[in-house]
């Protein structure tokens, strides 16, 4: 199932071909699958009824064919939602990565206003740190994508040599036979603990240095971490750059699904997001009333249609409203943002014009 992607939303929101269906829903635990499903029914059901005064029964069906087949042993278990967008000349499911309140809405244009809380979160990037399976990925607030680094160690034993055939050196205690490409390095009596730190330090300082000529210079985005505490902690005490480590993840990034990383990391990622949004908003109350920033309807629905709009900010009770959707539908088409707030922080939508 495809994750829902700003570009999507983008692509689709240019393409109006009729009346489209937008559905929603949290996919629920798998204990929970009868009420998900059960759910999902009533949000066709309410679909069906919004669309029998715009298309006969056979376009009805056209439009919401796919969604019923959700429910024919396809209904997702690994993402947090669902969304359903539909119309008589296509119609997918795709996965939504972040837990959303159930939702049915029939306009001209896909309701992306429903969608906008995926689209304002900046990307990131995750390095999930582990012994055995160490991976650099690309993320955002709809999915993770596995970056290739020839050069980065993807094993413990990449940068340690195991002391003897058929031995990892992940898990021995002895001494330090050498790294990879240099001079054997032999600690004498020390003891077993203390080697095997050393041994962490010296693969964490191989991974750092990997990392960063991996993202490269120009690549400002936040890093998370996920990895076991102990691991987590002597990498960041050999990063080169430890403010970019936005945050952290604890757990075995071994054994954690790139779905389970990109969940983990959009929740340890939130105060973070709040901070942006703040700032976000306070930028917005400034240029108010200047020219650059306003709420008037009838001057949002302008601006979105001429690509003046840098920033569509809208309250998530007004998310449905299909002249909302139609205002962030024209600022995704032409390459603006669109982010969804809580309705304490915003009473009506607004933008910030880029002229």
């Amino acid at each position: 199932m495809e994750t829902i992607t700003k570009d999507l939303l983008a692509t689709l929101a240019a393409d109006a071909p009729g009346p489209t269906v937008t559905l929603i829903a949290p996919v629920r635990m798998p204990h929970e699958r009868a009420l998900a499903e059960l759910q999902w029914k009533q949000l066709i059901d309410s679909a069906h009824e919004q669309l029998a005064s715009r298309l006969d029964a056979a376009g009805v069906d056209a439009v919401l064919g796919g969604a019923a087949e959700l429910l024919d042993g396809r209904w997702p278990t690994h993402q947090r939602s669902v969304a359903y967008i539909g119309s008589a000349v296509r119609h997918a499911a795709y996965a939504v990565p972040v837990a959303v309140d159930p939702a049915a809405v029939v306009a001209d244009v896909p309701a992306v206003g429903l969608l906008a809380g995926l689209t304002g979160a900046d990307p990131f990037l995750v390095l999930a740190l582990g012994l055995h399976d160490t991976r650099l990925l690309d993320g955002n607030s709809m999915a993770l994508t596995e970056r290739v680094v020839p050069d980065l160690p993807t094993r413990f034993d990449d940068v340690i040599v195991p002391t003897a055939p058929g031995e990892h050196a992940s898990e021995h205690r002895g001494s330090l036979q050498g790294i990879r490409g240099g001079t054997s390095v032999h600690h004498g009596a020390e003891d077993a603990g203390t080697q095997h730190r050393r041994d962490l330090d010296t693969f964490c300082r191989k991974v750092d240095a990997e990392l960063w000529r991996a993202i490269g210079a120009d690549d400002h985005r936040p890093v998370v971490v996920a990895g076991i505490g102990d691991l987590v902690a002597r990498f960041r005490l050999a990063c080169s750059h430890p403010d970019r480590l936005a945050a952290s993840v604890e757990g075995s990034a071994d054994r954690m699904t790139p779905t389970d990383l990109h969940l983990a990391a959009l929740d340890a990622l939130g105060p973070r997001r709040r901070l942006e949004l703040d700032g976000l908003l306070e930028r917005f109350r400034s240029l108010h009333g200047s020219g650059r920033a306003g709420d008037d309807p009838d001057e949002l629905e302008r601006a979105a249609g001429e690509g003046r709009v840098e920033t569509l900010l809208i309250p998530d009770r007004a998310a449905a409203d299909s002249g909302v959707n139609a205002v962030a539908a024209a600022t995704l088409t032409h390459r603006g943002t669109v982010v969804a707030l809580p309705a304490d922080d915003l009473h009506r939508p607004g933008a910030i014009f880029r002229w």
